[in-house]
């Protein structure tokens, strides 16, 4: 009855969280293609950056008008808007321009929410074609109403709290594409940066092209597969300044007491270093994996931290990476009577891209499981 118990209380923390990166794009005239794309993390909204889950399904294909949508802030509310725009038009017999009622719909929702004094933090990015074929993305929140159709450049919104990460990432992007492909690797790059820098987003990478008649998902990776597997080449130059630490979860529990107290044991550690802060890449087992900021380029400091070399199985994504184990972080408690805690091991993200890696196992009992 407990554990039926705590299974109930969990589903429900999962449920209130938020967090996220969204993005929705039209390619240039040329390329017929609109793309959709999400992550997966859901966090805590007292705790920012707790994580809560690792696969929140933060879409919805509204079939009986074909529009594809994503959704921003707290899970309910946002879940609740989706669904009411949704049931709005499956019970409608003859639909025209659903891509341009459906944000309407959602509009009037949430002015309706303000209303009875509900001021709810939500927001979605719709995509679709109208009668005429012309394709349309959406950004409807509570202060937001904006619109994007094709032109001589690829457009669109990013939306969540990893949104001005894809924005500093596709500044530095040539978005007037010479095919879709190409506008669909710029953000899967775009959602893979922000994933990497903002503590709030994560877990996989999702793509979707919304077509004339339906949706399809054509990209769907956990962050570090994304990262190591297929785009290094592209965001390598990002992680100059950044170490991977791994911590062992037998010492290093995933709580948020743990996590205020890793952040603060770096801050300790690497004041004179300008350290600017971590995010948590993979909870996973037996290793949290975090991706560790710095405000300048970290070979003299990782030559420093370093005391040996460890033998220990890491997950397969690291193998070919340089590593050294460092001396306790001192931010977790014993386990046991005599024993510390194991010190994380710091992985140097490498100039150039790793060799092959391989397969990725997929069992809950393999070290490269995606949830603690």
């Amino acid at each position: 009855m407990a554990d039926a118990y705590s299974e109930k209380i969990s589903q429900e923390l999962k449920e209130e969280g938020c967090g996220t990166t969204n993005v929705a794009f039209i390619a240039n005239e040329g390329c017929e293609a609109i793309y959709i794309g999400v992550d997966s993390r859901t966090t805590s909204s007292e705790n920012k950056g707790f994580i809560l889950g690792e696969e929140s399904h933060k879409y919805l294909h509204m079939k009986s008008c074909n529009v594809f949508t994503t959704r921003a802030g707290k899970v309910n509310n946002s879940r609740q808007m989706l669904e009411h725009v949704n049931d709005y038009f499956s019970k409608r017999e003859e639909i025209v321009n659903g891509i341009h009622g459906a944000p309407v719909i959602a509009k009037e929702y949430l002015r309706g929410q303000t209303s009875i004094g509900n001021r709810i933090k939500v927001s979605t990015l719709m995509g679709g074609w109208d009668v005429h074929e012309v394709p349309y993305v959406y950004e409807v929140s509570r202060d937001e109403f904006k619109r994007e159709s094709k032109s001589s450049i690829s457009k669109g919104f990013a939306s969540g709290s990893g949104g001005p990460h894809v924005w500093k990432y596709l500044n530095h992007c040539n978005l007037k594409v010479q095919s879709s492909n190409e506008l669909l690797q710029h953000l899967i790059r775009a959602l893979l940066y922000a994933a990497l820098f903002d503590e709030c987003s994560g877990g996989y990478v999702r793509v979707f092209q919304v077509t004339k008649t339906d949706a399809m998902k054509i990209y769907d990776r956990p962050i570090l597969q994304a990262l190591f597997d297929d785009h290094y080449d592209a965001l390598a130059k990002y992680l100059s300044n950044s170490l991977f630490f791994l911590f062992d979860t037998n010492d290093y529990k995933y709580t948020h007491d743990i996590n205020a107290k890793v952040n603060k044991g770096f801050e300790r550690q690497f004041i004179k270093k300008k350290y600017k802060g971590n995010v948590v890449i993979k909870r996973g087992t037996p290793y949290i994996v975090r991706l560790v900021h710095f405000n300048k380029r970290i070979d003299k400091l990782y030559a420093k931290l370093k005391r040996k070399t460890g033998q220990r199985t890491v997950p397969r994504e690291f193998q070919d990476l340089e590593s050294v184990e460092i001396e306790k972080i001192d931010v977790a408690d014993k386990v046991g009577s005599n024993r510390p805690p194991k010190p994380p091991l710091v992985q140097k993200p490498p100039s150039s891209p790793p060799a092959e890696l391989g397969a990725i196992g997929a069992t809950t009992e393999d070290i490269l499981s995606t949830s603690a």
